[in-house]
């Protein structure tokens, strides 16, 4: 099948920024790492040279690594807004589809990799290790069964996405008994534009497609984000969850496709999940990438960040 292209910024922009183009999933990518997107620099004189292993070699591993295995990348188009949309939060990220190189990363990002028609015979081994050892995993639309993987979440996936009747989620207070709960605190929870993440479609009459998670009993996982519906009353299932380990680890679930969200959440009343008619800026927008920002931040003794591209303290 032929690889679908992305779109390039004009040329002259980009020569006068001394950048390059943005590598396509199309272009050879290095063997080491199998990169799939990344800024490849300029000489100077308009000419461009493709990165080779070498270069993302001499990169830090303080990078989150945003791993997107197998045929996500073409099953799941969402993994390339979802990767502008982190590096425009000031995230450093590093995109691959090699488990090996993502796992040297102290964050990863694994967008959809943890279906079990994507997963490798040894990657509940591998993430499992990988959380224990005082790593943070961030699971994106994560459904395997594999009960290496769902204790280490501390959570059983339910593909019922109850379209129906979901329409936000909505964020918990952190708990004293909960340290990795904290990262609720950046939000303010008395402000529903804040303290929710908008789902329902009124244009469609349907919510955002969801997966809903049961924490284990005794797991010690906790409920970052509960699922709201149409009564206002709270789901069964949870939208995000975190479980941490004794020595740092983190393990944390998400429900719905990120990726895909932010196209439609940001789209000019796409389906109608924008709550306002002009534009403004919605804070639940960007809860869930504040939060993986938190997340990222506290979870990486050399990550460095920059400034919020929001207003006012939401950021």
């Amino acid at each position: 099948m032929p690889m679908r292209m992305l779109p390039q910024p004009y040329p002259g922009i980009l020569k006068s920024l001394g950048l390059g183009k943005l590598k396509q999933l199309g272009d050879p990518v290095s063997r080491d790492t199998d990169v799939l997107a990344t800024w490849v620099p300029s000489s100077g004189d308009g000419t461009v040279t493709d990165p080779s292993s070498t270069t993302f070699g001499t990169g830090t591993a303080s990078r989150l690594a945003f791993y997107v295995p197998g045929n996500v990348y073409s099953d799941y188009p969402g993994w390339l807004p979802l990767y502008k949309a982190l590096i425009f939060q000031g995230i450093p990220v590093t995109v691959t589809k090699n488990i090996k190189f993502a796992k040297n990363h102290p964050t990863v990002i694994a967008y959809q990799a943890l279906q079990s028609k994507y997963m490798g015979t040894t990657d509940s081994s591998t993430w499992s290790r990988y959380v224990s050892d005082g790593h943070t995993l961030i699971a994106i639309g994560m459904t395997s069964s594999d009960t290496l993987i769902t204790s280490t979440f501390g959570v059983t996936p339910d593909m019922t996405t109850n379209t129906n009747a979901r329409k936000a989620i909505a964020l918990n207070a952190p708990i004293a008994s909960v340290p990795a709960s904290n990262v609720n605190s950046q939000f303010d929870l008395t402000n529903t534009n804040d303290a929710q993440i908008p789902l329902w479609r009124r244009d469609l009459g349907t919510g955002f497609p969801t997966i809903g998670y049961t924490v284990s009993a005794g797991s010690g996982t906790f409920a970052l984000g509960s699922y709201l519906t149409n009564t206002g009353a709270n789901d069964t299932k949870q939208a995000i969850t975190i479980k941490s380990t004794s020595n740092g680890g983190h393990a944390i679930a998400i429900g719905f496709d990120v990726g895909a969200y932010v196209g439609e959440s940001t789209g000019g009343r796409t389906n109608g999940i924008p709550r306002s008619y002009d534009a403004q800026y919605d804070p639940g927008y960007d809860n869930i990438f504040r939060m993986i920002k938190t997340l990222y931040s506290t979870s990486t003794p050399t990550g460095l960040v920059t400034s919020w591209p929001v207003p006012g303290d939401k950021g």
